[in-house]
């Protein structure tokens, strides 16, 4: 009994590749990229899970040292000073992290961020913009963030505005 010869899809009969992952099923959200790395949409719980971790990172690294310092530049006014002091390492922390590909929280839980369209980084420039509809999507209510949740390319508001998405980091296929 012979094998039946692999059925040629649509993209390969085009002359395109097709950048489906073999062995996943199409529409659940799997596609491989460029690169050859099997990835998927990060869920929505998976991204909570890493803000959560990224924000015990800050909150080990910066918010308690910069409280300590507040402290010390501030006395009992610490509350006015601190802010000021966390602020800027804080933001670093998440233009650069989410520029250079991921958080140490995202890459934790396997998390990559990368370009909607081709699969690379999306750079600091990119990074920044991100993060300030970050901070737009939080003060609305936390909207821009839940959006995810009814979009069908799981993107949140700074997903979006950078042409971003954040994927599931995979095996190489065999």
């Amino acid at each position: 009994m012979t094998a039946a010869p692999p059925r040629r899809t649509t993209a390969a009969k085009e002359g395109r590749r097709d950048i489906h992952a073999p062995g996943r099923p199409r529409g659940l959200g799997w596609a491989m990229t460029e690169s050859g790395v099997s990835v998927g949409h990060a869920t929505f719980w998976r991204r909570l899970g890493a803000l959560t971790l990224d924000g015990m990172i800050l909150a080990l690294v910066v918010t308690i040292p910069g409280a300590y310092l507040a402290w010390i530049v501030a006395g009992e006014f610490y509350y006015i000073v601190f802010p000021y002091i966390a602020f800027v390492p804080c933001s670093a922390y998440l233009i650069v992290g989410n520029g250079k590909g991921g958080t140490f929280g995202k890459r934790a839980l396997g998390l990559r961020v990368r370009d909607a369209s081709r699969d690379e980084q999306i750079g600091v420039g990119r990074g920044l913009v991100r993060y300030v509809v970050w901070l737009v999507g939080l003060y609305s209510f936390w909207l821009g963030w839940l959006w995810m949740i009814w979009d069908a390319q799981k993107q949140t508001w700074h997903d979006k505005a950078t042409n971003s998405i954040v994927v599931r980091q995979g095996r190489r296929p065999r």
